[in-house]
């Protein structure tokens, strides 16, 4: 298995990095995350970095619904000690759990973002207006977790998950090749891949030889199993 992680500020963003992206490793399970605080939000690098922090510390629990909801506790919690208000904690989160034992994974999405699986790639787009996990803090965790959808999979080739800055490439060179797509060079292409930097080869490639810049902060995290 091969993990790779990329996170790097947009041109949007002048001062901060938005996105957070965090692997934890167990002989049992790997656990990923990528997520975006909301540029509307109040101080959105804080939202998603506190999120990714405390995903982290409940990684170690035994399967992807329980870090959901123990760190919604820990959300809860956070939320009346520091008596932070919904605009501090507006952040898209995206995380999978992958059983190493029984070689299967899942995979939540809470906001936009994408998911790929294997060969397809699943964009979740909610017209910019995600709907997001601080908004449900006051309710009852069992009552939020029924409505969500779940990617699951048995014996998978390749895991990524993105936050939605993936899309946001831009480039002003006209002498690519036709053929080019930077997404599949991200996440398909074999260059480096014996590397854990290869994303960020990659990422420097794409700009200094086709021109390419994010305008959106991008958290990438890619698994080849």
């Amino acid at each position: 298995m091969n993990t790779y992680l990329l996170l790097r500020k947009g041109e949007s963003h002048p001062v901060y990095c938005e996105d957070f992206a965090m692997m934890h490793e167990t002989p049992e399970t790997l656990v990923f995350a990528v997520l975006d605080g909301c540029s509307s939000g109040t101080e959105s690098h804080f939202a998603s970095a506190l999120i990714g922090k405390l995903l982290r510390k409940n990684a170690g629990s035994k399967d992807l619904k329980s870090i959901m909801q123990q760190t919604f506790i820990d959300l809860q919690e956070a939320n009346k000690l520091l008596n932070l208000n919904d605009t501090e904690l507006l952040a898209t989160v995206l995380l999978g759990v992958y059983d190493k034992q029984t070689k299967y994974c899942e995979i939540i999405a809470v906001g936009d973002g994408f998911v790929l699986i294997n060969d397809k790639l699943h964009e979740i787009d909610q017209q910019n207006m995600p709907d997001y996990w601080a908004y449900h803090l006051r309710g009852d965790f069992e009552h939020w977790w029924k409505k969500q959808t779940l990617y699951k999979v048995q014996n998978p080739q390749k895991i990524a998950i993105s936050t939605d800055g993936l899309d946001t490439f831009k480039t002003n060179k006209m002498d690519l090749p036709a053929d080019f797509d930077y997404v599949r060079f991200l996440l398909f292409d074999a260059q480096w891949a014996n590397l854990p930097t290869m994303l960020a080869r990659k990422f420097a490639v794409l700009h200094t030889q086709y021109g390419y810049k994010p305008f959106d902060d991008v958290g990438l995290i890619l698994i080849n199993l």
